[in-house]
């Protein structure tokens, strides 16, 4: 697990380095980062998911005008929503589910729209 969020973490980390013209090469890797932290809300693994989606939360905010998410945003909601829902997911967890979903909505609302 520690790899995981390490390589999760340095996933981030790099979106926010590169420019803006190289980011979409590496969105395609974002479905797996949501798969990392649907396995670890599986294994009730709460610290670790809290941890990985504050870093898809730092992604999301470095990506101003959505082009990372955009190509997965249908994806992204129906996940974080379930997340957001899920009531043996603790608070903090859903919380944070929602803040990507706002920062994603205030950072490219027209992608939103769609």
């Amino acid at each position: 697990v520690t790899v995981r969020l390490a390589a999760f973490d340095l996933y981030a980390s790099m979106m926010s380095l590169l420019k803006k013209e190289h980011r979409p090469a590496w969105q395609t890797l974002l479905p797996k980062t949501m798969q990392v932290i649907g396995d670890l809300l599986n294994q009730n693994k709460q610290q670790e998911a809290r941890i990985a989606l504050q870093i898809l939360n730092n992604v999301a905010e470095v990506d101003m005008k959505g082009a990372m998410v955009k190509p997965h945003l249908a994806f992204l909601v129906q996940s974080m929503t379930a997340i957001a829902s899920h009531q043996q997911v603790d608070e903090s967890i859903r919380t944070l589910a929602l803040e990507f979903l706002l920062t994603v909505a205030a950072n490219s609302p027209a992608a939103c729209r769609k």
